[in-house]
């Protein structure tokens, strides 16, 4: 567990996909629980690369009808 770091994030899943709300769920929860378990050093960076790594591997699960999305800040 990261002592005395938070992680501040917010991903909206678009309105106009029926899975968005929920890749948006999915992709937080992995995003947090990478979070708690790595012990490399945070960087604005770093929470893109892993955000993009994270999206890549929920392609497949998230592929049938339109493809989902969401936004990240």
């Amino acid at each position: 567990m990261r002592q005395n770091e938070f992680l501040g994030v917010v991903i909206d899943g678009s309105t106009n996909g029926a899975t968005n709300g929920e890749f948006a769920r999915v992709l937080v929860q992995m995003l947090v629980d990478w979070f708690v378990e790595t012990a490399e050093t945070i960087t604005a960076g770093l929470i893109v690369n892993v955000l993009r790594q994270l999206r890549g591997s929920l392609s497949d699960r998230f592929q049938e009808g339109p493809l989902a999305s969401s936004s990240s800040m």
